[in-house]
């Protein structure tokens, strides 16, 4: 490898929160250009240097773990299909869900096996304000009146999308989100209910 592309490796893996838009945009263009070969390429280096998608408390079910979930979701290349909750969908050979099913699939799925056995959730949530009151913290639900989404941090939101047919991420202010809402089965910093869990 050249020097030049040495230091780039070097320079993503030092930063890569800011490097993962950036690698994202870069990414979209050639997966445009080549196709759906190229996605395991982009999984592979949207995910470098950083542990964004496994949990950091797999014992228990908490917000920056859901967001976590959804990044994982996201950068698998997961498929949009009403009613799911990430199992693998056979028709298409990947798991596939909606954004609500992300959140039961979450609450659903034990790290330790691997499989969605766990006691089901279905996805409950407490509105709890306007868009002006939302605090910045992982694992937030959004609703627009039409469209759930959670927020993962840094002006971002996952969702998954019937128009794009996959899980999608998006910046906050692309979509007009009126609520942002808790949910339920899911554990939140303090910062977040006011201590009110």
């Amino acid at each position: 490898m050249n020097a030049a592309l040495l230091k780039a490796i070097g320079a993503i893996a030092s930063d890569p929160d800011s490097a993962k838009k950036v690698l994202a945009a870069v990414c979209a263009v050639v997966i445009g250009a080549l196709g759906v070969m190229f996605l395991p390429v982009y999984v592979l280096l949207a995910g470098f240097g950083s542990n964004a998608t496994e949990p950091s408390a797999p014992d228990t079910k908490n917000s920056a773990d859901l967001a976590a979930w959804a990044r994982k979701a996201y950068f698998e290349g997961w498929g949009y299909e009403a009613d799911a909750v990430g199992q693998m969908n056979s028709e298409c050979g990947i798991p596939t869900t909606d954004t609500l099913g992300l959140v039961t699939g979450y609450l659903m799925y034990d790290p330790a096996t691997k499989v969605f056995d766990l006691p089901q959730e279905a996805g409950t949530f407490q509105t709890i304000g306007t868009m002006d009151t939302m605090p910045d913290a992982e694992g937030i639900g959004l609703f627009n009146g039409d469209v759930f989404g959670i927020y993962i941090g840094s002006g971002d939101v996952i969702l998954a999308s019937e128009t794009l047919n996959c899980v999608a991420v998006e910046d906050i202010r692309e979509r007009s989100w009126t609520y942002w809402m808790l949910f339920e089965g899911i554990q939140y910093p303090e910062s977040v209910t006011g201590g009110t869990e």
